[in-house]
């Protein structure tokens, strides 16, 4: 006979069933009337994915339950006033899934709370496809692939290993965001975008500089340098797809030379040095950092000549100076050393 005691003291047979939201243990009660071996064999279906085991109170045994296990012990004839076992189950590990909508990767995410174990996420077939050591908090595996997959949870438990088996769905779709973009471009050089996408959809394209354009194949450019991510979004049938890419932003290093202009800028020993051949109006020189702010502002007459800006306040690095002369604007990467 194999029953649990309740807290009166009677004793019940028991079944758990159902979601083990909390942690258990449970006092179980074994006697006979014929001393000898018993063993104990556990039949656990559903794949409750928590942590069970059955503690032996006399011996100190910890058995590790699941579905098949067994445990032999020795038992002498007669009723028993206390219990034998304690079954322990921890509560079971939260787990979401989350389909991929309209195309975009599904997910599957588990919570160990404060809880450290390595997990392991395979196919069925045992290939694996991502492994979190030494995890702790929320764990997220994300794939554009449907299908079946196992998660493996490793600790230093008497149950060693739990396993879940679960399904990844991805809602496919035809709505594709694509484009082509220059990989480099220069500052204030037109960068053409290129749409391939879903012909019908609707298009909300992101510079990376705060400037948007709702335009199919738009046109854009860039006064400061530096890498820009392009983003675009695309909308359509219900299903919006967002596609990406980099865009890098250069200006002439070194002495760079405008042909209309004769426009040259350095540095040497005295500082940063323009050399122009300017006639109209005025030549504002800008001294930048890396950041985009402003350090040093000149203005000159467009007399063709050269002129000397002292840098005495500026550190040692790279500069970026921007002229400007009527709509014309260029910027030059230049090195300075001390």
């Amino acid at each position: 006979m194999i029953g649990t005691l309740a807290s009166t003291g009677e004793l019940m047979a028991f079944n758990k069933y159902g979601a083990i939201t909390e942690g258990l243990s449970i006092p179980v009660k074994v006697q006979t009337g014929v001393a000898g071996t018993y063993t104990i064999t556990a039949g656990i279906s559903g794949n409750p994915f928590s942590c069970m085991w059955l503690e032996d109170t006399q011996t100190g045994t910890l058995t590790a339950l699941t579905d098949g296990a067994q445990y032999s012990f020795q038992l002498e004839a007669g009723a028993s006033t206390t219990a034998r076992f304690l079954m322990h189950s921890t509560a079971a590990v939260p787990m979401v899934l989350e389909g991929g909508l309209c195309g975009a990767n599904g997910s599957a995410t588990v919570d160990l709370g404060n809880n450290t174990a390595d997990i392991t996420w395979t196919t069925p077939t045992g290939t694996v496809v991502l492994e979190q050591l030494g995890a702790t908090g929320e764990n997220t595996f994300s794939t554009n692939n449907a299908g079946n997959y196992t998660i493996h949870i490793s600790t230093n438990a008497v149950c060693g290993e739990m396993v879940q088996d679960f399904y990844i769905d991805i809602d496919a779709t035809d709505v594709v965001a694509a484009f082509d973009a220059p990989a480099e471009v220069l500052v204030n050089g037109t960068v053409e975008l290129t749409n391939n996408s879903t012909a019908d959809g609707a298009f909300f394209w992101n510079f990376g500089d705060n400037s948007t354009s709702t335009d199919v194949n738009p046109t854009h450019s860039y006064s400061e340098p530096g890498t820009y991510t392009v983003t675009l979004e695309v909308t359509a049938d219900d299903c919006s797809v967002i596609t990406t890419q980099e865009v890098v932003v250069s200006v002439n290093t070194g002495i760079a030379t405008i042909a209309s202009a004769g426009l040259n800028v350095w540095s040497n020993a005295q500082g940063i040095v323009m050399e122009h051949s300017f006639t109209e109006g005025t030549v504002k020189v800008e001294v930048l950092d890396a950041t985009g702010r402003l350090h040093i502002q000149r203005q000159v007459p467009a007399t063709p000549g050269r002129t000397v800006i002292a840098t005495d306040a500026l550190n040692t690095g790279i500069w970026f100076v921007r002229v400007t002369n009527g709509e014309r604007v260029q910027s030059f990467r230049v090195p300075l050393v001390r």
